[in-house]
């Protein structure tokens, strides 16, 4: 996920890095100095700290910002038009919705917001079987 890197004036010193955040969601090995995330992680910032320490007991200290963003979920197939006969009196399926979402972890559900004529005659739910594909009924 992330390197971390330091240096000293004096080339002689040897440097030790620790992560002093602690934290079970980011692992940090002190020999290769990478940071890596240790399963799915929840959207927004993490901010992790370091410090760094020479032979002579010098330190210093930095924060590193990783920055998760939780993709928005997606219809991949609308707009779209589903046509009925006026004369029909049984439940019918009209429409299936197709929906991802790039973070894997998020469940996804759909709902109607609004149908124009405004009526509460249509209704949405999830096609038997799948995880991604909603069904629109009247």
């Amino acid at each position: 996920m992330y390197t971390v890197s330091s240096s000293d004036n004096d080339p002689l010193d040897t440097l030790s890095v620790s992560m002093t955040t602690t934290t079970s969601l980011f692992s940090f090995d002190a020999v290769s100095g990478e940071v890596r995330n240790t399963g799915a992680l929840p959207y927004g910032n993490n901010d992790l700290s370091f410090t760094v320490t020479d032979d002579c007991g010098n330190t210093d200290t930095g924060t590193l910002r990783i920055t998760v963003t939780n993709s928005a979920t997606v219809i991949n197939n609308l707009p779209a038009t589903a046509d009925i006969t006026e004369d029909h009196v049984t439940e019918q399926l009209l429409y299936t919705l197709d929906v991802t979402d790039a973070s894997l972890a998020d469940t996804v559900s759909c709902s109607i917001a609004s149908a124009t004529p405004s009526t509460t005659n249509f209704f949405s739910r999830i096609n038997a079987g799948s995880t991604s594909n909603y069904v629109v009924i009247l």
